[in-house]
This record gives C-alpha cells, structure tokens and sequence, in this order.
C-alpha cells in the first residue's frame, strides 16, 4: 500500500510538472512588435539586410526573435531617410548583409490582404573596428 501510493505521488508531481512547463513553453510571437493600432509613432527594428529589390521598392531583413530568427520584407516609402555610414544615401547603397537599423509604420490590411510594413528611415550601424571589445 506504501509502495503505490509513492508512485501515485510521483507519477501526478510528473504530471503537473510536465503541464507547468508545456505551458510556459509557448513559441514566440512571429511577427515583429507593432505599436498598439496604427498609430503615428513608429517602430524599429535591429537587423540583417538580406535583399533589396530596387524595382519593387523592397528590403528583405533578418532579425531574432527569441531563439530563432525571423524573415521580414518591407516596402520602402518613396520619402524615407536612408544612410549609409551617416551620409545620406539611396536604397541601391543598402547591400545585403549590412547591419540596419529600420524605422517602420504597419500599414493595416485591408480587405484580404494582410498588414504590411512601410520603412520610413534605413540607417546602416557602424561596428566597431576592435572586434566587439568594450
């Protein structure tokens, strides 16, 4: 009777343990963060150029987001701030695997298309000669 009742308490404390942490190990959310609604302050976002396509006005980038990485492509408003070590500069400049600092507004979907993001600003960020060392 002593012997099943401890594995009767080991196999729920299993049980709960195994719910507890299922729970708590949900995947990340995918899409990049986006302000509250459409709202007029924009966003940004840290990433990897990973192609510009000058004839649609598009730059495809890569960014982590928890332990994975995630693929987003943006169209380039036809004002937005772009440059290239601190000069301003066009989109044509922007090369993959540049690191980028993207300032973007979510464009709502409309009908059935989903929501998109415009990039307002592309600022290339200068990485120190000395190989990270602070």
């Amino acid at each position: 009777m002593k012997r099943s009742s401890i594995w009767s308490g080991l196999v729920l404390t299993i049980a709960i343990l195994a719910l507890a942490f299922g729970a708590r190990s949900a995947p990340p959310d995918s899409t990049p963060p986006v302000p509250s609604a459409v709202s007029s302050e924009p966003a940004y976002l840290n990433c990897t150029v990973r192609a510009v396509d000058l004839k649609a006005k598009t730059l495809e980038v890569i960014t982590g987001v928890g332990y994975a990485l995630r693929l987003y492509r943006m169209n380039v408003a036809p004002g937005s701030e772009i440059t290239v070590s601190g000069t301003a500069a066009q989109l044509q400049d922007v090369k993959p695997g540049t690191i980028v600092r993207v300032r973007y507004q979510p464009l709502p979907a409309e009908g059935k298309t989903p929501a998109r993001l415009m990039a307002t600003g592309v600022e290339t960020l200068r990485i120190p000669e000395s190989g990270g060392e602070r």
